[in-house]
C-alpha cells in the first residue's frame, strides 16, 4: 500500500494537487482459522499517529527515484508472527 501512496503523491505533485486520502479495495481478503489469534491481536492495537511523507519535486513522473521519498515519524508495533497456512 505504501507504493500506491507514493504514486498518489507523485500524481498530485505533477498535477498541482495536494494528496488527501487513498481508498484501497482488497480483492481477495480472507483470514485462515490458524490466524484468528493474530488477527485479534492486530484489532486490539491502538493505531499510532500517521507518519509524515515528503516527496522531492521532479520535472516529470518518470524522474522519481526511491531516494526522493522521505518518510519521517514512522512508529510501528512489533511484528505479529503467524504460521504459514497450507
Amino acid at each position: 500500500m505504501a507504493s500506491y501512496s507514493f504514486l498518489l503523491y507523485m500524481i498530485a505533485a505533477q498535477t498541482g494537487y495536494t494528496p488527501d486520502e487513498l481508498y484501497y479495495t482488497f480483492g481477495d481478503a480472507h483470514i485462515y482459522l490458524n490466524h484468528i489469534d493474530q488477527v485479534r491481536t492486530q484489532l486490539e492495537r491502538t493505531p499510532y499517529k500517521l507518519p509524515i511523507v515528503e516527496v522531492k519535486p521532479r520535472a516529470t513522473i518518470d524522474d522519481y527515484r526511491a531516494e526522493d521519498f522521505i518518510v519521517s515519524n514512522y512508529v510501528f508495533h512489533p511484528a505479529i508472527k503467524a504460521p504459514v497456512a497450507v
